[in-house]
């Protein structure tokens, strides 16, 4: 019964979270997402890695090693492509302009973030 469940679950986009690590890597992601898509990041006054750490209750360390090992990419790297994803839809919807980018998104440059768009 739980193995027909979770597999209408995957078909329906779902993810079964079945270990604690899982389930850290989730909310590691979650997190992440609702600070880069939901929340003004000007108005942070913490970075991520003790964002992270802080709301996680684990080092920073751990968790970026934990989550490279599980999604071979950096913890970094990750919020450097939920920031391009977001920059993405603010220019598609006309809300941003490139030369904004560097400042508010704290992507290094405008050349590089075209680059990235562009993927």
């Amino acid at each position: 019964m739980l193995s027909m469940i979770s597999s209408d679950l995957i078909l329906l986009g779902f993810d079964i979270l079945k270990s604690e690590q899982d389930q850290l890597l989730g909310r590691i992601k979650n997190l992440v997402i609702e600070r880069v898509h939901h929340q003004d990041l000007q108005d942070m006054t913490t970075n991520f890695p003790t964002y992270l750490a802080e709301k996680l209750d684990r080092d920073y360390a751990y968790l970026s090693r934990m989550f490279f090992n599980e999604e071979g990419i950096t913890i970094k790297r990750y919020i450097i492509q939920q920031k391009i994803e977001k920059v993405k839809e603010l220019l598609e919807y006309g809300q941003l302009n490139l030369n904004e980018i560097p400042g508010k998104w704290d992507i290094a440059a405008a050349p590089i973030c075209q680059s990235n768009l562009n993927h």
